[in-house]
């Protein structure tokens, strides 16, 4: 018997097909596709020159960040202390130390990767060792900084105190401010003059002048409060000996505390303030100037006065004139020094804008 190629194909199919006593066999239900487990992204060798690149432009960003915020403080620094706000400018000077001290993103020490990524890196890298560079020569910067600072104090300071000076010139007989000015000239210009001779003669006015011209100043021979803040900043400060001997003190504590009291003439009244070299009130300076001679007193005006009541007469170095709610400190030949604005020396007095008088009191026997 012949079979043909449709009965071997029909046979089979056939024998699949379901009986004609069956309905046809369900389909089971699709489950949904479930989403593939989330895998942390791992690097290849081929991903991780791209990576080092993206690392080194970060470190550059932050340097160059920390670069830019030190030349800021530099800059406000730079522009209020020529406007004289010197509170501002120290305040700057402090940004930068704080900035100069915070550490920066440290350097690559891997290999650099190959191709453009290397590149990248590789420019990043010298970058970032220009900003440290750049960055490390302004904080090396910062002493000439605070000299500068200390230097503009100083003069806004004997300004001050230069305020409270008289004018003089050829002809001049004030034997005491004669007295100071020859002592002043013979330590800026060492001219050769007598302090004690209170002529204000031909060989004064030659020191004056020469003075005069090498500051830049007019060339006058005459002194005026620019001549007499140059020479106090000439000398670093107020001329303490001159202004005071210390003779007269009832002890060499109340001699120290007046001395102590003198080296801050021309500082700024600031209420509460006890900063030598910056601000004073008035309690604040005579208190301090004791305690630098080991005395203590009370720190507010009305509680110091304490010790011994004298007389108006009777008055000597150290001791002190309070009010309630003002001190001063007397210093000799009628002066007394106190923390008005600025710390200065003015006359003797018992009036104080409506305060109580109290008296006067010596601290030290």
């Amino acid at each position: 018997m012949t079979i043909g190629v449709a009965t071997l194909v029909s046979a089979p199919t056939a024998a699949l097909a379901a009986p004609a006593d069956q309905g046809p066999e369900a389909v089971p239900p699709v489950a949904p596709p479930v989403a593939p487990p989330v895998l942390a992204p791992v690097l290849t060798p081929t991903d991780q020159p791209d990576a080092l690149a993206a690392e080194a432009l970060a470190r550059v960003a932050e340097t160059q960040r920390r670069l830019a915020a030190v030349e800021a403080e530099l800059t406000r620094f730079d522009t209020t202390l020529r406007a004289g706000d010197l509170k501002t400018a120290r305040l700057a000077i402090g940004g930068v130390e704080k900035l100069c001290a915070d550490p920066l993103p440290a350097l690559p020490t891997e290999a650099m990767p190959q191709g453009w990524a290397g590149v990248v890196a590789a420019s990043a890298d010298r970058l970032q060792r220009e900003h440290l560079r750049r960055r490390d020569e302004l904080c090396a910067s910062l002493p000439q900084l605070a000299g500068r600072l200390a230097e503009a104090q100083l003069r806004q300071r004997m300004e001050r105190v230069a305020a409270a000076l008289p004018a003089l010139k050829a002809g001049s007989r004030d034997a005491e401010s004669v007295g100071q000015l020859k002592t002043l000239l013979i330590k800026a210009t060492g001219a050769k003059l007598t302090a004690k001779n209170p002529s204000y003669g031909p060989s004064t006015t030659a020191a004056v002048r020469e003075f005069q011209a090498k500051r830049s100043l007019p060339v006058t021979g005459r002194v005026d409060k620019v001549v007499w803040r140059e020479l106090l900043v000439a000398n670093g400060g107020p001329l303490t000996p001159a202004v005071f001997s210390g003779k007269a003190a009832p002890s060499e504590r109340a001699a120290a505390a007046v001395r102590a009291a003198l080296s801050q003439l021309g500082l700024p009244y600031e209420w509460g303030a006890v900063k030598p070299g910056e601000s004073f009130d008035c309690s604040g300076l005579t208190s301090w100037a004791y305690r630098q001679a080991g005395v203590t007193l009370p720190r507010h005006s009305t509680d110091q006065a304490v010790g011994s009541p004298v007389a108006r007469e009777d008055l000597r170095p150290g001791d002190l004139i309070v009010w309630q709610g003002h001190v001063a400190m007397y210093v000799d030949k009628g002066r007394m020094i106190e923390a008005g604005d600025p710390v200065r020396l003015t006359a003797l007095r018992t009036s104080n804008v409506g305060m109580p008088f109290l008296g006067f009191f010596r601290p030290t026997a």
